[in-house]
């Protein structure tokens, strides 16, 4: 399906989570896709902290326009 946009009952068919229980590696990711500057800014913030050179970058086609 080529759509970008999916309103009512089918957006929670194309929705995907990635949810872990208690914790995981954070070097297993490849990268992290945000959807805004401000999200980008907190997520390179935390990773900085921890020193994580993983790849973080605004992808914005990866969510839904609410």
């Amino acid at each position: 399906m080529k759509s970008n946009f999916w309103a009512g009952p089918r957006r929670e068919y194309k929705q995907a989570e990635f949810l872990i229980e208690d914790h995981t590696d954070i070097e297993l990711f490849t990268q992290i896709g945000v959807k805004n500057q401000k999200i980008y800014n907190e997520v390179k913030h935390i990773l900085e902290k921890r020193q994580s050179s993983l790849s973080v970058t605004i992808r914005k086609d990866w969510y839904y326009n609410d």
